[in-house]
């Protein structure tokens, strides 16, 4: 109707259109594709494409859980990081020389901007930078590292990064010394899915939607259901077929199966 009006008065007006749109074509025009909408992994990345920020959520959110228990350090609070002390009769110390600056970290998050250089020696480095829920660290990859985990600076999910950094140095960087997948550490430490679900809540087909989606992500890791209820706690270990793939995905598929938070990933045999 308001498309419809402005036209009227233009034409009333003898005014045309910007785009020289007639009354004729302008509805075919006006008209619009329906298309897919994105799904949370494409939006993100679309929005820091564009933006170089994250504006309705942040790709490392299914994995927090994940990094905090694989013991990783935030990067907000590796530059708070401060020289360690009475470090003068380590051997370390005396390896490195630095008085204690050195510090081991173990961080995690998403590669960015990886880029590519040539040292005097023609040999392969890079610089990187690394990000996490708290911030960003720039990476410099020595020819060595760089050498054994080339393929994993491009990535498009998270990876874990053991490294140092110099306490002295400002602004601080992260020098790696070994890069691994995420899922990978995760892979290596989990050790069982625990799922919990509350008998009351538990309605006919719930059972049978956990069924097909632990089917849909086979793998090599134990899965047992506790079912609780007032009269108390009963553990059902699942059989062979049902073993399992550990990942944020497999843990949404079944929170959003009891629309709650039940899925807990047990790391190294932790009760």
């Amino acid at each position: 109707m308001v498309h419809g009006n402005k036209v009227s008065e233009e034409k009333r007006l003898g005014q045309g259109n910007l785009f020289g749109l007639t009354e004729e074509n302008s509805e075919k025009f006006l008209e619009l594709e329906s298309l897919r909408e994105f799904d949370d992994k494409e939006k993100l990345g679309y929005e820091f494409q564009l933006l170089g920020i994250y504006v309705s959520g942040h790709p490392l959110d299914q994995y927090a859980d994940d990094l905090a228990k694989l013991g990783t350090m935030n990067i907000s609070r590796a530059y708070e990081l401060e020289p360690l002390k009475n470090m003068a009769s380590s051997g370390k110390e005396r390896k490195w020389g630095d008085n204690g600056a050195k510090r081991d970290v173990t961080l995690g998050g998403f590669l960015h901007g990886t880029k590519t250089i040539m040292t005097k020696k023609g040999e392969k480095m890079a610089f990187s930078n690394l990000e996490d829920l708290t911030g960003k660290i720039e990476c410099v990859i020595f020819p060595k590292v760089f050498t054994e985990y080339e393929s994993l600076l491009h990535l498009d999910e998270p990876v874990i990064i053991e490294g140092q950094i110099n306490t002295k140095e400002e602004p601080k960087k992260l020098f790696p010394m070994k890069i691994s997948r995420l899922r990978d550490e995760r892979e290596d430490r989990i050790s069982g899915v625990r799922i919990n679900v509350e008998l009351e809540k538990v309605q006919d087909n719930m059972l049978e939607k956990l069924k097909e989606t632990l089917v849909d992500f086979p793998g090599a890791i134990p899965t047992h259901i506790i079912f609780e209820s007032n009269k108390g706690r009963a553990r059902l270990p699942l059989g062979k077929e049902f073993f399992v793939d550990p990942s944020p995905q497999l843990a949404n598929r079944i929170n959003d199966i009891f629309n709650e938070k039940c899925v807990r990933f047990i790391i190294n045999g932790e009760v």
